[in-house]
C-alpha cells in the first residue's frame, strides 16, 4: 500500500513540475497529453510554398498550448509537426496545413484525359512554366489520381486554374492533326498518288477547304492539318463533317482506286487514318 501511495505521489510531482526527493532543482520533470500529427511535403512543392509554411508555422505557434515546427530533410523535402494539448486543436490547424501541402485539384469538364496528355507535349510544359511563373504557384500532375494539383496562396491558385483550363482547351482546339499515308492497310504508293492529285504543296486541297492550313510530312508519310476553332463550328452548325474527316474520305477514295484492294476495304471495314499527334 505504501508503494503505491509513493507511486502517485511520484507522478503528481513529476505531473506538477516538481522535484522528486534525491533529484536536484535541474532534474526537475513535467509530463502533460500532448496530441501530436505530422505531414510530408515533396521537395518541388516545398521550394514553392516555403514562405508561406513558415508564415502559417509562426501563427500556429503564437496560440496557446501549441507547438509547430518544420524537419527539412537533405534531399530538399519537409515535414511539419504540430503538437497540442487537444487533439480538436491538432485536426483543426491540421487543415490549413494539408490545404496550403497538398494543393488544389482542377475540377474541370473541359480537362478530358486527351486534353490532360497535352501537359507533357513541348508546348504544353512551356504553357505550364510560363504560367507557374507569372503566377507565382507550382503546378503538379498526381499520377495517382491522374489530375492536375495547383500550390500557392488562394488567389493565386484561382489564377493558375483558370489561366492553365482555358490555355489547354485553346491549345488541344488548335491542336496539329494528321492523315497518315502509310501503313499495313494502305497502298505503299499512296503519298505518290496524293501529291499527284493534291499537288506537291496541297494546293488543292487548299482551294477545297479554306481557312484550314495544309502540309505534306514527307518524313513520317502524312499530311498535317490545322483547323480555326471558326471554321470547325461553322462545319458543325451546317451539320456537316469537319475539314479532317473530309481529307479522310478523299484520301480513302485514293487508296481505293489501287488495283488490288485490301481485304479490310472489300470488307466496306473503316480504314483508321487519322489519329492526334
Amino acid at each position: 500500500m505504501g508503494v503505491c501511495i509513493w507511486r502517485l505521489l511520484g507522478l503528481w510531482m513529476i505531473s506538477h513540475g516538481k522535484v522528486l526527493p534525491g533529484y536536484l532543482p535541474w532534474q526537475m520533470m513535467k509530463c502533460q497529453h500532448l496530441f501530436c500529427s505530422s505531414m510530408w511535403c515533396p521537395a518541388s512543392v516545398y521550394l514553392d510554398i516555403r514562405n508561406q509554411l513558415d508564415h502559417l508555422v509562426k501563427s500556429f505557434c503564437r496560440r496557446k498550448g501549441v507547438e509547430c515546427n518544420i524537419e527539412e530533410n537533405e534531399n530538399g523535402s519537409c515535414r511539419a509537426k504540430i503538437l497540442a494539448t487537444a487533439s480538436k486543436m491538432v485536426a483543426e490547424l491540421r487543415r490549413p496545413l494539408e490545404r496550403l501541402m497538398r494543393g488544389n485539384i482542377i475540377d474541370n469538364a473541359a480537362i478530358t484525359p486527351t486534353v490532360l496528355q497535352l501537359v507533357f507535349s513541348s508546348d504544353g510544359l512551356t504553357l505550364v512554366n510560363v504560367i507557374q511563373r507569372e503566377t507565382e504557384t507550382y503546378i503538379l500532375f498526381d499520377k495517382q489520381t491522374l489530375s492536375l494539383r495547383v500550390f500557392g496562396t488562394l488567389v493565386k491558385i484561382e489564377e493558375a486554374k483558370k489561366r492553365l483550363v482555358k490555355s489547354l482547351f485553346s491549345l488541344h482546339e488548335n491542336k496539329q492533326l494528321q492523315v497518315h499515308l502509310h501503313g499495313a492497310v494502305l497502298p505503299p504508293d499512296l503519298m505518290k498518288r496524293v501529291v499527284q492529285k493534291f499537288g506537291p504543296v496541297l494546293h488543292v486541297l487548299k482551294e477545297m477547304f479554306p481557312g484550314a492550313e495544309f502540309s505534306l510530312n514527307t518524313k513520317h508519310h502524312c499530311i498535317c492539318l490545322r483547323c480555326t476553332k471558326e471554321l470547325k463550328e461553322g462545319q458543325i452548325l451546317m451539320g456537316t463533317k469537319d475539314p479532317k474527316q473530309k481529307v479522310e474520305d478523299l484520301i480513302y477514295e485514293i487508296a481505293q482506286s489501287n488495283g488490288s484492294p485490301n481485304h479490310r476495304a472489300m470488307r466496306g471495314l473503316p480504314v483508321p487514318f487519322a489519329c492526334v499527334k
